[in-house]
């Protein structure tokens, strides 16, 4: 029975990630789907996390002053639940990311105002370096072709990095979230776009 516990314990995260990814490929609403998922799993950590805590005051209660001190008590609890309270940590924070990400993808009007307006921040920052004579060419260019591609290898890397590090904490969802930031950033200020790509400025009325 305690094998087959540790195998279905082994096997059925990966199925219900398995669901979630079939259902947001099946929604009409893609980025919206993924969003509510990540919501969705941050307030049923959340949740978790509050049912810790109340167990954790049970545990103490139940146990002290005999047969150990409440101090004692604590301490076990605390270590015995370590890398839970840092798995669950570690997820809030990435759901949490995820939620903001999609958020940003979307089509309100505030998302569509950050974009742009962080797209003018790097575009002028752009424009500066060709001044300055760090135009990157061709290379630059090949960026901006490729940027779709580029930015989902670079979050395909971002959650492997935090799905395949064991165990799972809120220093690894850091670390992993500071690479996709650096990468996502480097590529807005090395891309190049085409000539073609670039609107032209409206003329002054005569």
């Amino acid at each position: 029975m305690y094998r087959v516990a540790i195998a279905v314990g082994y096997v059925l995260p990966w199925v219900i990630l398995a669901l979630l990814v079939l259902g947001i490929c099946l929604a009409r609403d893609r980025i919206r789907a993924f969003g509510y998922t990540a919501a969705g799993f941050a307030l049923s950590l959340a949740i978790l996390a509050g049912a810790l805590g109340i167990g954790r005051h049970l545990f103490i209660d139940a146990v002290s002053p005999s047969p150990m001190p409440s101090d004692t008590a604590r301490v076990m609890f605390d270590r015995l639940t370590a890398f839970l309270v840092s798995a669950i940590t570690a997820t809030i924070l990435l759901s949490l990311i995820i939620v903001i990400g999609t958020w940003l993808a979307g089509r309100s009007r505030a998302a569509v105002r950050v974009r742009r307006t962080m797209g003018e921040i790097f575009g002028a920052a752009r424009a500066f370096a060709n001044e300055n004579g760090m135009n990157t060419g061709r290379f630059g260019r090949y960026l901006d072709r490729s940027r779709g591609v580029i930015v989902l290898v670079l979050v395909g890397i971002g959650f492997g990095w935090v799905f395949f590090t064991r165990p799972v904490t809120f220093g690894t969802v850091v670390a992993a979230l500071a690479f996709l930031l650096c990468g996502l950033v480097l590529l807005e200020l090395l891309r190049r776009p085409e000539p073609t790509q670039i609107a032209p400025e409206p003329s002054a009325a005569r």
